[in-house]
């Protein structure tokens, strides 16, 4: 099955430090996800109808402008879609790398930025959680996704991002469909 990567800026937020070691930049975090794909950039705007159903199917308000990657394999085939999430958990700003495959299952989120202390910083196991998940109710916290003592807002955000990401999914598939 191919992927295809789709990547959505919502805004940007550079790498920050984690345990002294920075995080990666989008496009380390596409790499280590797609090794040896090729990034062309391109641009995608939602219909003020799009942009709707993507925040009702969301739970959540979607972006209207979006900074769009396609992520290339070597023989050219379209690998997956992903989306840099950038968002507030608290006071401060978080940047998630969203990926998902062709047929709208999640792949774990990467941070590629998180400006909170890093105790509310979840870790790498959790974000595992989401490997395979569909766009569905169940999609939240305390459905599919176990939560996080100390880090609820981090968690809810993540949840947020990712199903941001899926309902894009959903619009621009129902676009193409057309």
């Amino acid at each position: 099955m191919k992927l295809a990567l789709l990547i959505l800026l919502f805004s940007s937020l550079n790498a920050g430090g984690h345990g002294g070691t920075p995080f990666p930049t989008s496009e380390e975090a596409i790499k280590d996800l797609f090794p040896g794909a090729t990034l062309r950039l391109d641009y995608i705007t939602l219909s003020s109808s799009e942009q709707k159903r993507a925040s009702d199917l969301a739970g959540t308000s979607v972006s209207s402008q979006n900074k769009l990657w396609r992520v290339v394999g070597e023989e050219g085939e379209l690998l997956g879609f992903a989306l840099i999430d950038t968002h507030r958990v608290r006071n401060k700003r978080e940047s998630l790398l969203i990926s998902w495959t062709e047929d709208g299952r999640a792949l774990s989120p990467r941070v590629l930025g998180f400006a909170e202390p890093l105790q509310y910083l979840p870790r790498a196991k959790w974000y595992g959680q989401f490997e395979g998940k569909v766009l569905k109710d169940s999609l939240r916290l305390r459905g599919d996704i176990d939560g996080i003592s100390g880090a609820t807002l981090s968690a809810r955000a993540t949840v947020r991002a990712v199903r941001r990401g899926l309902a894009i999914d959903e619009v621009l598939s129902a676009r193409s469909s057309k």
